[in-house]
């Protein structure tokens, strides 16, 4: 008798901790969930972020196709994100076109000078795109008296993307 009380008593307690486990199981399933979210409205530019990272400032109007090369390369280096004076980039929006001495930029008109605040690994993104005969060379080399700044920047914010 004593041995059915014990398993009886052993059997409830084991139904509680399965309850209990299938509980946890499912808040885990949740933050999981909500940190993809979070990750996904991170990459998507509905949020702003900010991070390590590099300012580029081209003081003078170039052509689009030298800073859509300069986005390429600074993302091959590991570049997460991106804004050029203040509009975010991301896929949904990164195409750039001349336009009256700007450039256009989504639905935003930008005039020179340009900043472009990058996140990523600043020494590394610096050093690839400042060496001789690097993207910043053949840019003030097409472009005579242009003169483009690069600073690394122990934290940069990136805005969301306005839409």
């Amino acid at each position: 008798r004593l041995l059915q009380v014990a398993n009886g008593q052993l059997r409830e307690q084991l139904l509680t901790e399965e309850k209990n486990l299938q509980e946890l199981e499912g808040s885990i399933s949740n933050v999981s969930i909500l940190e993809q979210i979070k990750n996904l409205k991170l990459l998507s530019g509905q949020e702003a972020v900010s991070g390590e990272g590099i300012e580029i400032t081209i003081g003078k109007e170039v052509r689009e196709f030298w800073i859509s090369d300069l986005v390429a390369h600074l993302v091959s280096i590991g570049a997460e994100a991106f804004a050029v004076n203040d509009i975010r980039l991301t896929p949904k929006n990164a195409g750039l076109r001349a336009g009256g001495g700007g450039l256009v930029v989504h639905h935003y008109f930008l005039r020179p000078p340009f900043k472009i605040t990058v996140i990523g690994p600043s020494e590394d993104l610096q050093r690839a795109i400042t060496q001789n005969g690097g993207i910043i060379d053949r840019m003030e080399s097409a472009h005579p008296g242009l003169q483009v700044i690069v600073a690394k920047r122990d934290k940069v914010i990136i805005p969301a993307l306005a839409e």
